[in-house]
């Protein structure tokens, strides 16, 4: 902004001394007469160069330093056309640094009038933040100000010690007053902090929360499907092998239908307790579909996961008391159970379980049943 006016007129620069006037160009004709100089006194004449080179040095002390404007170039250039004016310089020569000064001290002082409004700027901002951070209460401040202002007042007509006494006990006052209340608002601020540190993590909680419910079956409380899936899929990435079942309720359809869904629901519920209590610590237990369930067992061979399944995949009988009336049901689990190999994948890995699992529903149900491996040996 301001190198770009100062290199401007540093294009200009003023004429050396005793510069020639440009030649003019070549004539044929006879040149005309000289016109006849002005009648002005060598006293006058002097006196006037004597003025003008007082005005550029007493320039001098209006200009300001600053990072923005090559004020000792500028300066420099002052001093060395105020050294060149004589009486004895040509008319041209006068002219040529009227006109450099006449340019160059208009562009220089829109320069230094547009720093020093720039630089008021600056000051007016902080100004502003300055009252604003030190703002506590809005009428309590205001009584603040009023009360100094009174004691500015009174020190305006003081004659007295005593006076002088009364005011100072005044001013102290007022100000354990400003301290009192800068304290209560540092507390306020430093409650406020902690208040919203709360609510910070109880939103991290309830965030959490979400995310979990986002990933269960809202009747069982275990993975849906989605996040069953998502499990499994990490599962797979890591090098340890994992045993995966497909559970199928068995004849759940006919109790649903004959009971109602209601009574289906508490069966469901009943049902997930049994398989939690098979599974271990590190195993992730989904709901696949309406009445079909999934277990993933990392590290587990898989027919060591078939034989947890022995203790509840038989019928047993369940009874519970539902709206004043007592149901007796008998449940049982059709499982079937495969082994990862390397290179498999979620779908691949659930196919082979699916494949056992309907291969135990039509041999009798109520038992669990381990995929052959992909190489045709039993996993």
């Amino acid at each position: 902004m301001p190198s770009r006016l100062l290199l401007g007129f540093g294009r200009k620069p003023a004429p050396e001394p005793n510069s020639e006037p440009p030649a003019a160009p070549h004539q044929v004709s006879a040149p005309a007469p000289a016109a006849p100089a002005p009648a002005v006194s060598n006293t006058s004449s002097g006196a006037a160069l004597e003025l003008a080179r007082e005005l550029l040095r007493g320039i001098e002390h209006f200009v300001l330093s600053t990072p923005d404007l090559d004020a000792p170039g500028f300066l420099d250039r002052l001093r060395r056309t105020a050294a060149h004016l004589s009486p004895e310089s040509e008319s041209t020569e006068l002219e040529g640094h009227r006109r450099w000064a006449a340019d160059s001290l208009s562009a220089f002082g829109q320069l230094q009038r547009r720093y020093l409004s720039e630089r008021e700027d600056e000051l007016w901002r902080l100004l502003s933040l300055y009252q604003e951070h030190q703002r506590v209460d809005g009428a309590a401040n205001q009584q603040f100000h009023e009360n100094l202002r009174g004691i500015h007042d009174r020190l305006g007509t003081v004659v007295r010690l005593d006076d002088l006494r009364q005011v100072r006990e005044r001013l102290e006052s007022e100000l354990q007053r400003a301290n009192t209340l800068l304290d209560q608002k540092s507390k306020q601020d430093d409650e406020r902090a902690m208040a919203l540190a709360v609510q910070v993590q109880q939103l991290e909680a309830a965030l959490m929360r979400a995310r979990h419910e986002a990933t269960r079956d809202a009747l069982t409380g275990i993975y849906h499907r989605g996040g069953f899936e998502a499990q499994l899929e990490a599962a797979l990435k890591s090098p340890t092998p994992l045993a995966m079942a497909m559970i199928d309720l068995d004849n759940f359809k006919g109790i649903n239908d004959t009971l109602g869904h209601l009574v289906g629901d508490q069966i469901l519920q009943m049902a997930v307790n049994l398989l939690t209590k098979i599974a271990r610590p590190g195993d992730v237990l989904g709901r696949y579909g309406g009445d079909e369930f999934c277990m993933l067992a990392p590290g587990t061979p898989p027919d060591r996961l078939a034989e947890r399944f022995d203790r509840i995949a038989s019928q047993r009988p369940i009874n519970f008391k539902h709206e004043d009336r007592h149901v007796s049901v008998r449940i049982s689990f059709s499982v079937g159970v495969a082994g990862s190999v390397a290179g498999d994948t979620k779908e691949s890995l659930i196919k082979r379980a699916d494949e056992a699992l309907y291969e135990v529903k039509r041999n009798g149900k109520g038992h669990a049943r381990v995929a052959p491996s992909p190489n045709g040996r039993a996993a």
